[in-house]
């Protein structure tokens, strides 16, 4: 599970569902953005919010449709790149972009391209943020 702080820096975990905040200041957030006004139903603004959601969708749509495009070498994709083995559906999809099979799926065995160790110092980097202390022991 992927945990991330929350982007205003209380320190506690955040959720992507929350915007990246946890739940207390999206509490806070979520009143400060939704007036008390707003919250009875208005046909104008319930018009827009779908307005957005269909701009969203139709983003997305595009999106997939580039990616089935990009990705039309269908023969390609069911055979293992090191031996050429058909794998059909239990082929392994490695992170370096390959797809192989159950002999090769490991990055050991097809020479994998992918930098492990910087993804992880990364990913370290991001959970373990840095905190530094005060200097100066006498300041309050």
């Amino acid at each position: 599970m992927d945990q991330h702080l929350c982007a205003k820096g209380c320190g506690f975990f955040s959720t992507q569902a929350n915007n990246n905040l946890c739940s207390k200041c999206y509490k806070q957030y979520h009143a400060e953005a939704v007036p008390k006004s707003c919250i009875e139903e208005n046909p104008s603004t319930s018009t827009n919010a779908t307005a957005v959601n269909t701009d969203d969708t139709s983003s997305s749509m595009k999106s997939m449709v580039s990616t089935a495009a990009a990705g039309g070498d269908s023969k390609a994709r069911i055979r293992c790149h090191c031996c050429k083995k058909r794998v059909r559906v239990a082929g392994f999809e490695c992170r370096c972009g390959g797809i192989f099979c159950a002999m090769h799926r490991y990055p050991e065995e097809h020479a994998c391209t992918f930098d492990f160790k910087s993804t992880g110092r990364v990913v370290l980097a991001k959970q373990n943020p840095l905190f530094v202390a005060d200097k100066l022991e006498t300041r309050v």
